[in-house]
């Protein structure tokens, strides 16, 4: 339930913090897919594009280095 339809008035610090915590974790991960697509898009099959959506986009595994 919304705590604003209780005639709270507008949302308290605390909600604003995190819905501004929140746009920009949603803001990183755009930007992460983005430049992973980019990259990835010369060499990747036309008939997989649909891999490179971002409901379907995961990202990159980090590698690792052997010593």
């Amino acid at each position: 339930m919304d705590l604003r339809q209780l005639g709270r008035g507008r949302p308290s610090r605390c909600e604003t913090l995190h819905a501004d915590r929140d746009r920009q974790a949603q803001w990183c991960r755009a930007t992460a897919w983005l430049s992973d697509i980019l990259s990835r898009l010369p060499g990747h099959p036309a008939r997989h594009i649909d891999d490179l959506l971002p409901w379907s986009w995961t990202p990159p595994q980090p590698k690792q280095i052997v010593a």
